[in-house]
């Protein structure tokens, strides 16, 4: 029934147990099918959702390292609080 083309990975493994044996397999390669219009609403809809969190990552991952080199350098933008807590009560 199945054209089985070489896979870029092709893994086949077999897990005994007693008496039961399962065998798994690990295929990926490029895929060649046409997508229907529903799985590419879902594919674009994913590769949106994966690169909002990936600027979400890299906005904080930027804003922690600026907030350590500003750490490092002694740097103070608000003098009358101490880390932001005393910002209402003053001594």
């Amino acid at each position: 029934g199945r054209n089985w083309s070489s896979h870029l990975l092709d893994w086949r493994w077999t897990l005994a147990f007693w008496r039961w044996h399962y065998y798994f397999v690990f295929l990926a390669g490029h895929n060649r099918r046409a997508l229907s219009l529903r799985e590419q609403v879902i594919a674009r809809w994913s590769v949106l959702l994966l690169f909002l969190v990936f600027l979400l990552d890299s906005a904080t991952i930027v804003a922690l390292v600026l907030l350590l080199i500003k750490t490092a350098l002694g740097m103070d933008f608000l003098p009358e609080s101490q880390s932001g807590v005393n910002l209402l009560i003053k001594p």
